[in-house]
């Protein structure tokens, strides 16, 4: 994901994440990324349980 990407090559976040509680922004946006990836992962697991679902009910591809 590109928001781990920001967070791995930018110094600033990297010098933030050392000094945890001094930069608020970092650890916002931090937390924005993780929960960001853990929604996008969530609803595609989400999106192929309902394709097999369908898939096994209504064969879609008989």
């Amino acid at each position: 994901m590109a928001w781990d990407v920001v967070i791995d090559k930018s110094p600033w976040i990297r010098g933030a994440s050392k000094e945890w509680g001094r930069c608020g922004r970092a650890r916002i946006q931090y937390y924005t990324g993780t929960i960001v990836w853990f929604l996008v992962s969530l609803f595609s697991f989400l999106f192929f349980l309902l394709f097999l679902y369908l898939e096994n009910i209504v064969g879609v591809y008989p």
